[in-house]
C-alpha cells in the first residue's frame, strides 16, 4: 500500500510539473510580439527578453491610450525602470505642434501606478528579464484625434 501511495504521489508531482507555467526556455524567443492581455503574453515577452534579443517590439493592437496603460504592461515598464533602464515616450508625427511642451509630460505622468506595479514585479520573477532593457512607447493618433500606444520597443542596454 505504501508503494502505491508513493507511486501516486510521484505521478501527481510529475503531472503538476508538466502542467506548470512554461519556462522561458520552452517558449520560442521572437523579436516581434502582439500585446494580448493574458498570461501567455508575459511568458512570450519573458522568453524574448531572457534570450537577450537586441530589440523586441510589441505591437499594441487594441486602442490603448498613454494614460490608461493596462497593468500587465505597467509591470513590464516598471521592471525596466527598476533595472536602471529608461522608459521614453515618442509622440506621433504630426503637422500640428503642441501648444504646451508640458502636454507630453502629463501623458507620461499617467503611465502607471508605481505601488501596484512594484507589487506585481515582486510577485512575478519573470519580469526581471526586462531589467537589462530600455523601453520606448511609440504613440499614434487615431481617426478621432486621440493619442494611442502603437508599439512598445524594448532595446537591450549595452553592458
Amino acid at each position: 500500500m505504501k508503494h502505491a501511495f508513493t507511486l501516486l504521489a510521484i505521478s501527481l508531482a510529475a503531472f503538476l510539473t508538466a502542467c506548470a507555467s512554461p519556462s522561458a526556455s520552452t517558449i520560442e524567443a521572437k523579436p516581434h510580439l502582439e500585446f494580448i492581455d493574458l498570461d501567455g503574453f508575459d511568458h512570450s515577452l519573458n522568453a524574448s527578453l531572457a534570450a537577450s534579443l537586441p530589440v523586441v517590439d510589441v505591437a499594441v493592437m487594441n486602442a490603448t491610450t498613454a494614460t490608461s496603460i493596462p497593468p500587465r504592461i505597467q509591470t513590464w515598464l516598471q521592471s525596466v525602470e527598476s533595472g536602471g533602464g529608461k522608459v521614453t515616450v515618442t509622440p506621433p508625427k504630426s503637422t500640428v505642434a503642441a501648444k504646451n511642451p508640458l502636454l507630453l509630460l502629463s501623458l507620461i505622468s499617467g503611465i502607471w501606478n508605481t505601488t501596484r506595479a512594484t507589487k506585481a514585479i515582486n510577485a512575478h520573477d519573470l519580469h526581471k528579464s526586462a531589467n537589462q532593457y530600455d523601453a520606448e512607447l511609440l504613440l499614434k493618433i487615431d481617426d478621432k484625434g486621440e493619442r494611442l500606444i502603437d508599439k512598445i520597443i524594448f532595446t537591450e542596454r549595452k553592458k
